[in-house]
């Protein structure tokens, strides 16, 4: 017994520790220049919140003069496979969403939400 391997200590993935990185909002504002920037650049906006990869930016969406929508995706895709009869997901797919420049930071867990609600 004294050979069998021992679990070493891992770390809780905590959804809250990822998003969209402070150098792409201005309060709870997408900063269009900075958005702007990591499209041309190619570079990424945050983190994924669900597996903890990196973010891509897309182009915002122009809906009216007063509306611009922001789009970033996680940069592991979703990848169907049909093997044996037998569909498998692969991946994560998960997409920030920024409607009207709103970087929405809240957190739906009980745990985490305001006790006067």
């Amino acid at each position: 017994m004294a050979e069998q391997e021992t679990l070493t200590e891992r770390t809780v993935f905590n959804p809250l520790d990822h998003g969209l990185w402070a150098r792409y909002r201005s309060g709870n504002q997408i900063d269009h220049a900075a958005w702007m920037r990591a499209c041309a650049d190619g570079s990424w906006v945050g983190t994924c919140r669900r597996c903890g990869d990196y973010l891509l930016p897309l182009r915002p969406y122009q809906i009216n003069a007063k509306r611009t929508d922001y789009e970033a995706h996680c940069r592991r895709e979703v990848v169907v496979r049909l093997i044996d009869g037998v569909r498998t997901v692969e991946g994560c797919g998960w997409i920030l969403n920024a409607p009207s420049g709103r970087a929405l930071t809240y957190s739906s867990r009980a745990s985490e939400r305001s006790k006067d609600q």
